[in-house]
This record gives structure tokens, C-alpha cells and sequence, in this order.
């Protein structure tokens, strides 16, 4: 599974909009449009989940050498580095990414630029790419959730 953990994306790459069909240039816009609100709200429950990293982080360090033999303990070490590990793929960059993309080059990007039409269409691969991230993202999530759920006394 450490092999998922660090993939590398695929080296970016945009057409111009020119390139893509006109009649499907409507749909690009209601998915823009979506993605926006997806990357708000990911955004949002991301910083949630760092704060509480945090807190749990706090919590770890100040227990770790009473409460190590403790079965319990157990669970808050596997929380912690599920935790971890889904800051690692930092889910909300990849797909900030993609939005981006569909303005050219992602380092030239202000917020002026971004209120205009977009002018790229990102690689399919990347896209494709993003999504598989995006499910390992979802899979991991799909792990952690029973075990968070679970009463505390086991």
C-alpha cells in the first residue's frame, strides 16, 4: 500500500478551449461552476480535520507514555496515523489544481483571472488522475469511519 501513498501526477498539461467541441463548452461551465462549490466545502472540512489532527495530536503527546499499554491507546494511535495519512494526500490541492488548470498555467492565477471564462482544458490523464486520487481519498475515508464509530470500551 506505500507504493498508493506517493504517486506522482502526470506532468500538466492544457489544451486550449478552441480544441474542445463548442457544444460542450455549456457542460465545462456547470462542472466549473460545481467544482467551485466542491472546493469551497472540501476546503472547509479539510481545516475542520487539521484542527482536530491537532487536538488529537496534543492528546497523543501527553499520553503516549502513561496510556502505551493500554488497549484503547491502540485505537488513538491508528486514528492518529489514518489522520495522517489523509493529510498526505492532500485531497483539496489536487483538486484546486484542476480548477485551476482550466485557466492556463497555474502559477499566473489571481482572482481577476478567475472571474473570466475559461480558456484550457486540463490533460485527460490528470483528470484521470485526480479521480483515482480522489477514490483512494474516499476509500481511505470509507476505512477509517467504522473504526471511529465504535464504542470506546472494546
Amino acid at each position: 500500500m506505500a507504493a498508493r501513498r506517493h504517486q506522482v501526477p502526470s506532468p500538466l498539461s492544457c489544451s486550449p478551449r478552441s480544441a474542445l467541441n463548442s457544444a460542450s463548452h455549456q457542460d465545462v461551465d456547470s462542472i466549473l461552476k460545481q467544482l467551485r462549490s466542491c472546493t469551497r466545502r472540501l476546503q472547509i472540512a479539510l481545516s475542520s480535520h487539521r484542527l482536530e489532527l491537532q487536538v488529537l495530536e496534543r492528546l497523543y503527546y501527553k499520553g503516549k507514555n502513561q496510556h502505551r499499554t493500554a488497549l484503547f491507546w491502540r485505537r488513538v494511535v491508528e486514528i492518529r496515523r489514518y489522520g495522517d495519512r489523509l493529510q498526505e494526500m492532500d485531497a483539496f490541492n489536487l483538486v484546486e489544481n484542476i480548477r485551476l488548470l482550466f485557466w492556463g498555467d497555474t502559477t499566473l492565477h489571481s482572482a481577476k483571472v478567475l472571474k473570466g471564462p475559461w480558456t484550457h482544458t486540463p490533460d485527460v490523464n490528470y483528470v484521470r488522475f485526480v479521480l483515482q486520487r480522489c477514490a483512494d481519498c474516499r476509500q481511505l475515508m470509507d476505512k477509517v469511519l467504522p473504526k471511529t464509530l465504535l464504542p470506546a470500551i472494546i
